[in-house]
């Protein structure tokens, strides 16, 4: 994929100089019909224009940021962070405690940056050969998005959650609140795991999708992307 992503010249020229991002999403959350909104992400606000017609707009005095290690990037300083595949790793999975936690910031943050930020292709594509050597994926090709498009599905899984049944190796210990004295200190609550599907001829992000991790391809919730690239207006 990150030999493939092909994108102009002129494009790759506006992407950190143009004054919005624009992407328009068709989001899907199970029990709901699906809706389409166009969002203009900009260095200090983000406008949605939603699909009943309606435009929102929300301020961001500190300024558009994104997280990286454990601290953040801004727009104009996203062109700072390094084209080398090692150095751009080191980066995101800073500050992570032990390798599988490494794994799943490197992840997260990195689909961060593909979904809504406004990066060069150079740097799309370095995040990509990031991807290619982070463990915990599951890759499964001619999949279909949720508006059809046929892609590479990018499934993500790491260590396994601590459960009612394993919570001895994790450490947890006993709780007593006053009426269950066999009560232990547990998030018992799934969490989602991402799901990328994307497109292999040109690495682009066609869709992100979420399952829970106690019951893995049982989607709950889908954003598909229908368009993403720079914008001079919000028109």
């Amino acid at each position: 994929m990150a030999d493939h992503i092909t994108v102009s010249e002129a494009v790759n020229a506006q992407t950190l100089t143009e004054a919005y991002w624009k992407t328009t999403i068709r989001t899907w959350v199970e029990g709901d019909k699906a809706r389409t909104d166009t969002r203009f992400l900009g260095r200090d606000s983000i406008t949605v224009k939603t699909q009943d017609g309606r435009t929102i707009t929300k301020e961001n005095p500190g300024g558009t940021s994104w997280p990286v290690g454990r601290g953040s990037v801004t727009w104009d300083s996203l062109n700072s962070l390094p084209n080398d595949p090692d150095k751009l790793r080191d980066a995101l999975s800073a500050g992570a405690k032990g390798t599988e936690d490494a794994a799943e910031q490197t992840v997260r943050q990195a689909g961060q940056l593909l979904t809504d930020a406004p990066l060069s292709p150079k740097l799309r594509s370095t995040l990509f050969r990031v991807l290619a050597k982070t463990p915990g994926a599951t890759v499964t090709e001619g999949v279909k998005d949720g508006v059809g498009r046929s892609g590479t599905r990018i499934s993500w899984k790491w260590a396994e959650r601590p459960s009612e049944t394993n919570k001895e190796d994790w450490g947890w210990v006993p709780a007593t609140n006053g009426k269950d004295k066999g009560g232990w200190k547990l998030d018992a609550g799934a969490t989602l795991r991402p799901n990328w599907i994307v497109s292999p001829s040109d690495g682009r992000l066609l869709e992100v999708a979420n399952d829970p991790d106690d019951k893995p391809g049982h989607m709950v919730q889908r954003e598909t992307y229908l368009y993403a690239g720079p914008a001079k207006t919000k028109g």
